[in-house]
C-alpha cells in the first residue's frame, strides 16, 4: 500500500572489459569483467517494523539472486570463450 511501504528495486550492470562500452567512469575491473549493482530503498511508515522482521530474510535473498547471476554469467562466459578457441 502507497506510503505504508513502498519499496523500489534497482539493478545496473556495468560493462568493464577492455574493448567494451564503459557505462560510467570506474576502475577497471579486467578483460571481460563486469560489475553488478543492486540497490533497494524502502519507506513508509510501515518500513522499519517490516524491515526489522524481515530484512535479514530479504538481504540473504538479494545476496543468492547476485551469486546465481555471477554463476549463469561466468558459465556462459566460459562457453562463449571455449566456443571461440574451439573456431
Amino acid at each position: 500500500m502507497r506510503e505504508l511501504f513502498d519499496g523500489e528495486h534497482s539493478f545496473r550492470v556495468e560493462s568493464l572489459g577492455e574493448g567494451r562500452s564503459r557505462l560510467i567512469q570506474s576502475e577497471s575491473l579486467g578483460e571481460g569483467r563486469s560489475r553488478l549493482i543492486q540497490s533497494e530503498s524502502f519507506s513508509g511508515l510501515l518500513a522499519g517494523l517490516l524491515l526489522r522482521r524481515y530484512g535479514a530474510d530479504t538481504e540473504a535473498g538479494f545476496q543468492a539472486v547476485n551469486e546465481a547471476l555471477k554463476t549463469r554469467s561466468e558459465t556462459l562466459t566460459a562457453t562463449v570463450d571455449a566456443d571461440s578457441v574451439a573456431a
